[in-house]
C-alpha cells in the first residue's frame, strides 16, 4: 500500500516494514505490542507504552529520552493549548519523531487524524471519519452510533482495528462454538449449548490474551512465550474463567458458585503452573505437550475445587480441563492456532479423483485467511462441515489430511516434515482416504 502527500511518500509493506520517503523502518513486535522501530538511517526507536498500549516515551538505543507523549482521552496530545495534533515533548530535534502513538495507531501529522485500518480517526472530535459497518451489540445505546469511538469511554477500552468487535473476534468465538459442539457431542449434551458456551469462553480467554500482550504481561521471544509478570498473568485468567464460569451456568444450569469458583481456579492455576511446563525444540510436539499438560492441571485442580466444595471429582476435572485447555488454545490463536473448514460433500474414488475444500481463519492483527482445494485418493465421501484447528506458522506448510470415516469423520493434518499439526471432525460419511491441496489463496482482513 501507498500514501503520498506533499511532504513524502509512505510505501507499506504489512505492519513489518514500510519506507518513509527515503529511509526503511523495519517494526520489532512482541506480540501485538510494537517495541521499537528500526531505522535503516542507523537510529532506532524504542516504545514505551502506557496502559492503553499508546506511546509515552520514546528512547534510543543508548536508552536516552528523546519523545515524551502524554495524552487527552480522546487521543489529542496535552502539550498545546488548545490540543494540536504533532506537538510533543521533543528533547533532540534531530531524533525523528515516532509515526504510531496514540493505542499504538498511525498518526498522519498534515491530517490531523489516526489511521485505524478500517476508518480515520479524529481525536480532537473523538469521533470516527465514517461509520463503523458492524453494530456489534444493538442493545448497548452506545454502539448505536457508529461514529462513537471505543463505546466513548478510552480510558479503559481500545478500538485496535477500527471495529469494536472484529473479525478477530468472530473467528475466536466460530473456532470456540466448534470445540465446544464437539465436547458437547462426546458427553452426549445439547450440542447447540455447548457451541454457545464454547464461542463464548474461547472469546474471553481470546482477548484476555490479547489484552495481555498489549500490556507486555505476556511477550514472545524466539518463538516462545514468555511471562513478565506471573501474578498479573494469573489473576487475568482467573478473572476470566470466573466470568466463563458464571456463563456456563446460565446456559446450562447447575451450582453458580461452584462453576465459577472450579473454573477460577482451574484458569489461574492452569496458567500459573503451565508456565513451568518443560518446552521442548519442536514445536508441533511442543504445543502438544501444552496442551495436555494444562487440560491435565487444570482438570486436577477442576476437580480438587468441586471437592472441596461439595460436587463430584470428575464433574469438577471435566470442566477445569475444558477451560484450562480453552485459555492455553485461544491465547494462542494470535499466534500460530488457525481455526479449520472443511466443505461438505468431500469424497474420492481411486488415485486423484475427488475433491474437497479447506478454509484456515486466524484471529491476528490483521485477520488472515487461506483457502485450499484438494485433491483426493482413496475411496469414500463425507458429508457435512467439518471443524477443527491446525497449530502452523503458514498453512502452505500442511502437506494434506489423512480423512477416517464411519459415521464421524476424522482427518488429521500433517506438516510436509511429516508431524500431524491438526485435526478437523464432522459429522457422516464412510470411507478412507488422503486429501492434497492443488490450488490455494490467502489474504488479510484490513479491518
Amino acid at each position: 500500500m501507498r500514501k503520498i502527500s506533499p511532504s513524502q511518500t509512505v510505501l507499506y509493506f504489512g505492519d513489518i516494514y514500510e519506507i518513509r520517503g527515503e529511509v526503511g523502518v523495519i517494526h520489532v513486535f512482541a506480540g501485538n505490542r510494537r517495541v521499537a522501530s528500526v531505522r535503516l538511517d542507523g537510529r532506532t526507536q524504542f516504545y514505551h507504552p502506557n496502559h492503553l498500549g499508546s506511546a509515552s516515551v520514546i528512547t534510543d538505543a543508548e536508552g536516552g529520552i528523546k519523545q515524551r507523549i502524554e495524552y487527552f482521552p480522546f487521543g489529542t496530545y496535552r502539550i498545546s493549548d488548545p490540543p494540536v495534533p504533532q506537538e510533543t515533548y521533543d528533547f533532540d530535534d534531530d531524533f525523528p519523531n515516532v509515526n504510531y502513538t496514540f493505542t499504538d495507531q498511525e498518526d498522519d501529522g498534515e491530517l490531523g487524524f489516526y489511521n485505524y485500518g478500517a476508518r480515520l480517526y479524529d481525536p480532537v472530535l473523538g469521533k470516527s471519519l465514517s461509520a463503523d459497518s458492524i453494530v456489534q451489540a444493538p442493545e448497548d445505546p452506545q454502539t448505536l452510533n457508529r461514529y462513537s469511538y471505543a463505546r466513548n469511554n478510552p480510558i479503559i477500552y481500545t478500538d485496535p482495528s477500527g471495529h469494536w468487535f472484529g473479525i478477530d473476534d468472530l473467528i475466536a468465538a466460530i473456532a470456540g462454538a466448534i470445540k465446544g459442539s464437539i465436547e458437547a457431542a462426546i458427553f452426549g449434551e445439547n450440542i447447540w449449548k455447548g457451541a454457545l458456551k464454547g464461542a463464548f469462553s474461547a472469546w474471553i480467554m481470546y482477548n484476555t490474551g490479547v489484552e495481555l500482550r498489549a500490556a507486555g504481561v505476556i511477550v514472545e521471544q524466539g518463538g516462545k512465550e514468555i511471562i513478565t509478570n506471573l501474578p498479573a498473568a494469573v489473576g487475568a485468567h482467573m478473572a476470566a474463567g470466573a466470568v466463563s464460569g458464571a456463563f456456563n451456568t446460565v446456559v446450562s444450569g447447575g451450582n453458580l458458585g461452584q462453576n465459577m469458583v472450579t473454573s477460577a481456579v482451574s484458569a489461574g492455576i492452569a496458567k500459573g503452573l503451565g508456565n513451568y511446563i518443560p518446552s521442548v525444540d519442536n514445536d508441533y510436539l511442543d504445543f502438544g505437550i501444552g496442551v495436555v499438560g494444562h487440560g491435565i492441571i487444570g482438570g486436577i485442580t477442576g476437580g480438587i475445587s468441586a471437592e472441596i466444595y461439595g460436587g463430584k471429582f470428575g464433574l469438577g476435572f471435566r470442566e477445569g480441563a475444558i477451560v484450562a485447555t480453552f485459555g492455553y488454545l485461544f491465547n494462542k490463536m494470535g499466534r500460530r492456532l488457525w481455526m479449520v473448514l472443511q466443505a461438505g460433500l468431500q469424497f474420492a474414488i481411486g488415485k486423484g479423483v475427488g475433491g474437497s475444500a479447506t478454509i484456515y481463519l486466524r484471529a491476528h492483527e490483521p485477520s488472515q485467511y487461506y483457502i485450499a482445494l484438494d485433491e483426493n485418493t482413496g475411496a469414500g465421501a463425507g458429508e457435512g462441515l467439518g471443524g477443527g484447528f491446525a497449530y502452523t506458522d503458514d498453512p502452505d506448510s500442511v502437506r494434506g489430511s489423512l480423512n477416517v470415516c464411519y459415521q464421524v469423520c476424522i482427518s488429521v493434518l500433517f506438516s510436509e516434515s511429516g508431524w500431524p499439526v491438526g485435526v478437523v471432525i464432522s459429522k457422516g460419511g464412510l470411507g478412507v482416504w488422503w486429501s492434497e491441496p492443488f490450488w490455494a489463496n490467502s489474504g488479510r482482513w484490513e479491518e
